[in-house]
């Protein structure tokens, strides 16, 4: 067999041999959603095969079928794209002699032309891994073709967060950026249905909805609401997106409008609310593993309740609200665990012209623990810790209030950042946990929820044999660590030195134009003269002119080794040119003299700034961005599953006050269930869990069940 194929994305050729690791790690075990699946395949071919000669002959292999595998084939968009590569493909290779330049190099090409990936803007990896595996059939000359595509595009911004870790794990297309970019024929609208159940709000359904909208920004509708005969909510967001590589690798603008309308127990609370919001996420920083994330929104609505219970005293059952929030936090990102720490605050006021009535102070932690066991059996460990309270300077809506059950509450609204904003507990269904000593709703609360599953039978994205590889780890690496380098080349371009650089290189062309001219002159006063003297100088000047001018006009990245050409760190060429010119002149008598000392001084400016450019900094800068992305790589390759099913052990503990001798405002919810996870397709849970010490009105316990079903788009 022949040596892999290397190029600079990820490539490997693979063969299905007998009694070796490959072979038992599925090599001949192989499935695919196309109808070539179902053909029968062999389980060997012989060792140390050469597929141009067969059983060491001079008549090659014949290729009987080829096929296209991805793990993404579930998404319309991918499926269209390995239907048309794979129908060239086999128009190539099917039904023909094996041959290498052929079956694989050309092949490769074909997949080459099909980018495979949406134009997502300042993403910073994308990585496509194309692996050719072969295998041969039993009595026969006759090999089947697989070719593998695995792609992803990862930007920081997300992959260091608890929910990004969630996306992966749900929507592993999402996390690879095969769901994002400006292509309206790679991602159409999409509607997302989903349905629900608690004995509170009863049966529920509604949908997420999303319309890409084409301009100078990358802008999106989003809209998703549910409703039932108890309850409705509506969130519909216009939502801009800036990615960069500066200190704030990620902003979102959105313009909010909520609607929500939830029973209590005790009646109703209803919202209506517009605001303008920013968040944004910073560069990774404590060498990678570290990001900070924080935001502000402004808010203007009203709020009502109709409750058939005592109120604190004062509160307004019906009341316009102004409120200012903001916003912080850090994420860390670490091999199988993302920790997230947030607060918030908010000013609010019935009226503007009362000043601040209430702040409102929420603080959360966020850990979510992963590992794989035997068999790519995970466990998953989800915990959080969410406290808050309310400090009144006067009458507050009592929708402001906390009110908790397995009803959860953002305090920013539609925001993929997840801030509990209130007790939420599994065990009492709605929002029915509300009493405290001074009426409905609470003025604080702390809360405590674990989720513990072990996933029994798991499709894996990444299949075991492709995982296992070792020249498949080898080849990732290297993407990773191309992808740092073109990152710290861009660091070294936004430094202040470097940048006088490229201000710099006109006159340094301008000046070895002068020399070139000067060169010229004295050769014609010494005609047939140190021919080779002047040869040296010619070609010199003549090679540090062409770097220069392509320094002048090249992007960043490539600039960068350009400029290093002149100078002694690379190719050296200006000190070349000074060099080979200056030793004319002790042999010209100064008539004419060649003038080197313009260059000279151009050479050391220029060097001396190249000698500060922090290139250090530019290196952790690089490494800190890339932590993130190449840890969610990893997780996306090695942990990730196209479906699983997992029971699910879940315990919470929450407190609501104020409280009084008479009123134990704690609550435990411990219970269980079964989750069932297919990308994209069906997201399913359904669990009891038990309310121990069970307060008036709340139930012993609830029955907790949703899904979420594919896109009825595609």
């Amino acid at each position: 067999m022949k040596s892999p194929v290397r190029r600079a994305r990820i490539s490997a050729l693979a063969v299905s041999l007998p009694l070796i690791s490959l072979a038992t790690a599925g090599y001949c075990r192989g499935q695919s959603t196309s109808p070539q699946a179902q053909m029968p395949l062999a389980t060997a071919c012989p060792a140390g095969v050469d597929f141009e000669h067969y059983m060491g002959g001079k008549d090659p292999y014949r290729v009987y079928s080829s096929k296209v595998e991805n793990p993404f084939d579930f998404l319309p968009w991918v499926h269209a794209q390995d239907t048309a590569v794979a129908e060239e493909i086999a128009q190539l290779v099917n039904r023909k002699p094996f041959g290498y330049a052929v079956d694989r190099d050309q092949a490769l090409a074909i997949l080459d032309r099909q980018d495979m990936l949406p134009q997502a803007a300042n993403v910073r990896l994308k990585v496509r891994v194309d692996r050719i595996e072969v295998r041969c059939r039993q009595s026969s000359a006759d090999v089947d073709i697989v070719y593998h595509v695995i792609t992803s595009q990862i930007a920081p911004s997300g992959a260091g967060t608890v929910e990004g870790r969630k996306t992966a794990t749900q929507s592993p297309q999402s996390t690879s950026g095969l769901t994002q970019g400006a292509s309206r024929s790679l991602l159409p609208s999409n509607l997302v249905p989903l349905i629900g159940f608690d004995s509170t709000d009863k049966l529920y359904s509604g949908g997420q909805f999303a319309i890409p909208l084409y301009g100078q920004l990358p802008l999106q509708l989003d809209v998703d609401g549910q409703g039932s005969q108890s309850m409705e909510t509506v969130h519909a967001a216009l939502h801009a997106t800036r990615d960069s590589l500066g200190p704030i690798t990620h902003s979102d603008y959105l313009l909010n409008y909520n609607l929500a309308s939830t029973p209590t127990g005790a009646g109703q609370i209803r919202q209506v609310l517009g605001s303008l919001q920013y968040s944004g996420t910073s560069r990774a920083f404590f060498g990678g593993n570290v990001s900070a994330r924080f935001g502000g929104l402004l808010e203007k609505g009203d709020e009502q309740a109709q409750l058939r219970v005592r109120l604190p005293a004062a509160d307004l059952t019906a009341s316009a609200v102004n409120a200012l929030k903001l916003y912080g936090g850090l994420d860390s990102r670490l091999p199988h665990n993302v920790l997230s720490a947030s607060m918030g605050l908010e000013f609010g006021t019935p009226d503007l012209s009362s000043g601040v009535q209430w702040k409102k102070y929420i603080g959360g932690f966020h850990d979510d623990f992963w590992i794989n066991l035997r068999s790519r059996h995970m466990i998953d460990v989800e915990s959080r810790f969410t406290a808050g309270a309310i400090q009144a300077s006067g009458p507050i809506p009592v929708a402001e209030r906390f009110f908790g059950g397995n009803y959860e509450q953002f305090f920013i609204p539609g925001d993929s950042w997840q801030i509990l904003a209130n007790p939420v507990i599994r065990a009492i269904s709605g929002s029915r946990f509300y009493q405290t000593s001074a009426g409905a709703g609470g003025d604080r609360f702390i809360a405590g929820n674990l989720t513990a599953a072990f996933s029994v039978w798991q499709k894996p994205l990444v299949p075991d044999d492709v995982r296992n590889d070792p020249t498949f780890t080898s080849l990732l690496c290297g993407q990773i660590k191309t992808a740092t380098s073109i990152d710290q080349l861009h660091y070294v371009t936004t430094d202040r030195n470097y940048i006088a650089i490229v201000q710099a290189l006109p006159e340094v062309f301008a000046t070895l134009g002068t020399l070139s001219e000067a060169v010229s002159a004295a050769q014609r006063a010494h005609p047939d003269e140190f021919a080779n003297k002047f040869k040296a100088c010619t070609s010199a000047v003549k090679m540090a002119a062409n770097r220069t001018k392509s320094a002048l006009s090249a992007n960043d990245t490539s600039r960068v080794g350009l400029i290093a050409a002149l100078l002694p760190v690379d190719e050296d060429r200006l000190n070349k040119a000074i060099a080979a010119c200056s030793a004319l002149n002790p042999l010209l008598n100064s008539s004419p003299n060649i003038d080197v000392d313009p260059l000279t001084k151009e050479r050391k400016k220029i060097e001396d700034l190249y000698k500060g450019i922090d290139q250090t900094g530019a290196t952790n800068k690089a490494k800190a961005d890339m932590a993130f992305v190449s840890r969610t790589l990893k997780t996306l390759f090695h942990d990730v599953n196209l479906a699983a099913i997992s029971p699910v052990v879940v315990f919470d503990i929450a407190q609501i006050g104020p409280t009084s001798p008479g009123l134990n405002g704690t609550r435990y919810g411990p219970g269980g269930g079964v989750r069932l996870d297919i990308a994209s397709a069906v997201h399913f849970t359904v669990g009891y869990a038990r309310n121990v010490k069970a307060g008036p009105g709340e139930g012993s316990g609830a029955i907790f069940f949703s899904m979420g079903l594919r896109d009825l788009f595609h």
